[in-house]
């Protein structure tokens, strides 16, 4: 069952795609990381001290001389401006144990993790790599444990790989049959990705991971810098995120 993957040519498209993307990045980043930023010195100027005025009489030489004040040594916090705040990482996340089964497949270098969307609602997030984001979204009915083949042919260390699972599938909360619109997927599924603070990204989806991820990601389309989209369609939704 979980071989039949290698004998569908859309999986095959989707490996290949994905290798192609590894590669292109691959070359950008290591000319990055040659890159160093030039330090910056700030020359400090002493400031004049000011001679007190003398009385009738006393001259100059007679004038007590100044008492020199100690330099006081700029703090750390004087010196460095405050750091940015660091993005959300799986740590802050309330950690989902994983079966044995699911760690027999996966190994065990992926983070597993719930993200609350609603009350009582959460997405259950699978999460291996820490370079550049890719987004892979699955479709109905399986769950982010699909696209587990395609995050072994990516390098952990230039990709962060991020495998959500709609809720209703999966380890994710399940919700009553009504609740089951693309409305509600769509903003669930935007509040899990805006929750994860990334500021981009590179989509892959198929089947129902076309209009609910990239419907979630036209409520915050600044994220999108690429996409890889596989036997799905685009539903038009509002804002607009493809021509």
């Amino acid at each position: 069952m979980f071989n039949s993957w290698k004998k569908r040519p859309t999986f095959m498209a989707m490996i290949l795609a994905l290798a192609a993307i590894a590669a292109a990045c691959a070359g950008s980043s290591e000319s990055a990381s040659t890159t160093a930023e030039t330090p910056t010195t700030v020359e400090i100027q002493e400031a004049p001290t000011a001679t007190p005025p003398q009385s009738d009489g006393e001259t100059q030489d007679d004038a007590p001389e100044p008492s020199a004040t100690p330099a006081i040594p700029a703090t750390d916090d004087e010196l460095d401006p405050p750091a940015s705040p660091e993005p959300e990482t799986a740590d802050e996340f309330e950690a989902f144990g994983l079966p044995a089964y699911v760690t027999d497949m996966i190994g065990e270098d992926y983070e597993s993790y719930l993200v609350e969307v609603e009350s009582g609602i959460s997405v259950h997030v699978l999460e291996v790599g820490s370079g550049y984001p890719v987004y892979l979204q699955h479709g109905a009915p399986t769950s982010g444990l699909l696209y587990r083949k395609v995050a072994e042919l990516l390098p952990p260390d230039q990709f962060r790989v991020i495998m959500p699972t709609m809720v209703g599938l999966g380890f994710s909360t399940k919700v009553p049959a009504d609740q089951h619109t693309l409305d509600n997927h769509v903003r669930w599924m935007n509040a899990t990705l805006t929750q994860l603070d990334i500021t981009e990204l590179i989509y892959v989806g198929h089947d129902w991971g076309g209009p609910v991820g990239l419907g979630a990601l036209a409520r915050s389309p600044e994220l999108m810098q690429g996409a890889v989209i596989l036997n799905t369609l685009h539903i038009t939704v509002e804002p607009p995120i493809l021509g």
